[in-house]
């Protein structure tokens, strides 16, 4: 016994007519016929009545429609809200990005993307740690992860959509503080506050600076976050090595370009799910905002 054959007895005892109710079934007549003797021969009892053309239910049959009506209109009620549900989800766009991201680049770009295009889509913003945008993308938490790359999540789609600079934050009396750009060799006979190497920035600022300078500063490695490394400058009056972001701008701090091996090596990407059903709408975003 299946969906199909249930469906399929419902609509012959309503309309009492193999041919008319076949038709309303999309499928042939002998096919019809051989689903409703399956099922006959399944339950053990006679369904239908031969009534000249037509057929009319047997004792048997009456209480087998009164069952199934009642389960195929629970069950088609219950698919019908998932399928609203479905629907609606469908014009959500939820995404998750770094705290950087949320305070400048993305409310911008997508009350952009909402005002030049005429989808049906509403955005739901979240602010999280690279780690957990990706494993939430992922888990299906997320339909739009932005944030650093981890390479331990090689199933997500990687886009690279913009770049933030590494730059040296000074207070104002230091003495490097007037110079137009800083080499990481200036700093070597300083403090440096910088990311701890546990995280993905901290990976990425490692990598930008040649082994032999890295290991020649000495370093203050504990942050995970500007505001932090930015707090230190303040109060030890060392210098910090961060990347480029809003949130150094509520502190009275210079900033001065930092030269290493690649200039923008702090890159984020966009990062998603290839097999989300979303998937259209969510290269459209993605393109919209790497072109911007």
């Amino acid at each position: 016994m299946n969906l199909n054959q249930l469906r399929n007895f419902k609509k012959l005892a309503e309309l009492e007519n193999y041919s008319r109710a076949a038709k309303e079934l999309y499928i042939s007549q002998p096919s019809l016929t051989n689903e409703v003797k399956k099922l006959e021969k399944e339950l053990g009892y006679q369904l239908f009545q031969r009534i000249g053309r037509g057929v009319k239910l047997t004792k048997y049959g009456q209480e087998l429609y009164a069952v199934v009506s009642e389960t195929l209109n629970v069950l088609d009620f219950g698919l019908n809200r998932i399928n609203q549900k479905f629907e609606n989800d469908m014009d959500i766009m939820e995404i998750a990005c770094i705290p950087t991201a949320v305070g400048t680049y993305l409310p911008k770009e997508l009350a952009t993307y909402k005002n030049q295009f005429s989808d049906k889509v509403n955005f739901k913003i979240y602010s999280k740690h690279t780690q957990n945008i990706v494993s939430g993308v992922k888990n299906g938490l997320y339909d739009l992860g932005i944030s650093s790359k981890l390479d331990t999540y090689d199933s997500l789609t990687y886009i690279p959509l913009y770049k933030e600079p590494f730059i040296v934050i000074l207070p104002e009396q230091h003495p490097l503080a007037k110079r137009q750009q800083l080499n990481v060799s200036d700093l070597i006979s300083y403090t440096i506050h910088t990311y701890t190497p546990t995280i993905p920035i901290g990976k990425e600022l490692i990598e930008a600076i040649s082994p032999t300078e890295y290991n020649q500063l000495t370093l203050q490695i504990d942050a995970t976050d500007e505001i932090t490394i930015a707090g230190e400058v303040s109060v030890t009056k060392d210098p910090g090595i961060v990347a480029d972001t809003i949130f150094l701008n509520s502190f009275n701090l210079v900033k001065i370009p930092l030269v290493v091996l690649n200039q923008n090596t702090r890159k984020v990407y966009g990062s998603f799910l290839s097999s989300n059903p979303k998937i259209n709408k969510i290269r459209k975003i993605i393109n919209f905002l790497k072109q911007n």
